[in-house]
């Protein structure tokens, strides 16, 4: 399934992604593609982003929501 991370922290490295992908068989690329990033700024961008990535969610076959830090 698809993918959703928030980065509060600006630690989100798509090449760690890659390794994990290439470590269980996957294909990197599709891994990355399945996977939307966005980079909040302050608490009030993130509860914008949460907001943004619930209609996604429900519009759209998600299965993880990762938020790396509630600010």
């Amino acid at each position: 399934g698809k993918a959703i991370y928030i980065d509060t922290e600006g630690s989100f490295r798509p090449k760690r992604l890659e390794q994990i992908a290439e470590r269980f068989g996957l294909d990197p690329t599709v891994a990355l593609e399945n996977v939307a990033y966005a980079r909040a700024h302050n608490s009030e961008h993130q509860m914008d982003l949460l907001k943004t990535a619930a209609a996604i969610m429900s519009q759209d076959r998600y299965s993880l929501m990762v938020v790396d830090s509630a600010t």
